[in-house]
């Protein structure tokens, strides 16, 4: 089936034998000969595969750290992500505790308002008692003067004047549409007035 070597050698010619001894001597020839080409285009080759290698390296080097820059710029998004959000939660607090704190002082100032207007009105009532109290002392004096003089429709100087500053106090204590203007305000003017002053003057 399979030819052996040796029969395949008995096959070959002696041209073709010489011209296979020829080719490898021109081989073994032109490798002495061309030694440095060979040389030098073996260094050149190992000189681009190792720069080929730099190159993949520095691709390689430049590509993880383009993906360690983007998890840093992805971390660094997160983190102002998580600051913001944190801000705004800080913010969110400050505000519930400015509502909070401007409700209680706004309660209070109302709470004070009330107290104030309660104090208004006891200081009022007392104010207007006093002056009741005070109008009914006035009133009293005014009539006693009026009893005095109206019987003989004469009056001294002295009680003259006093009738008028009483109903002066009268009316300044809230005192009004009482008999002291309808009746004793317009009689006390027609009555006879004795000097009593200048009598007490001439006695002396």
């Amino acid at each position: 089936m399979d030819k052996s070597i040796l029969e395949l050698a008995q096959e070959v010619t002696g041209i073709q034998l010489i011209m296979a001894l020829l080719f490898i001597i021109a081989l073994i020839v032109l490798a002495m000969t061309q030694k440095q080409k060979l040389l030098k285009y073996l260094n050149k080759w190992r000189k681009t595969k190792n720069e080929e290698e730099d190159f993949h390296a520095l691709v390689y080097g430049l590509k993880n750290s383009m993906i360690e820059l983007g998890k840093k710029i992805e971390e660094n998004r997160t983190e102002r992500e998580n600051e913001r959000t944190h801000d705004r939660e800080d913010s969110r607090k400050i505000r519930e505790e400015m509502y909070k704190v401007m409700n209680k002082q706004s309660a209070q100032i109302e709470k004070q308002s009330e107290q104030i207007e309660e104090l208004k009105n006891i200081t009022l009532g007392i104010q207007k008692k006093n002056s009741e109290t005070k109008r009914a002392e006035i009133k009293e004096k005014i009539e006693r003067i009026y009893r005095e003089c109206h019987p003989a429709m004469t009056c001294t100087d002295m009680q003259l004047e006093t009738l008028k500053e009483l109903i002066d106090q009268y009316e300044k204590h809230g005192g009004d549409n009482s008999f002291v203007h309808s009746t004793v305000q317009k009689e006390m003017y027609s009555w006879h007035v004795i000097n009593e002053i200048k009598s007490s003057d001439s006695s002396l």
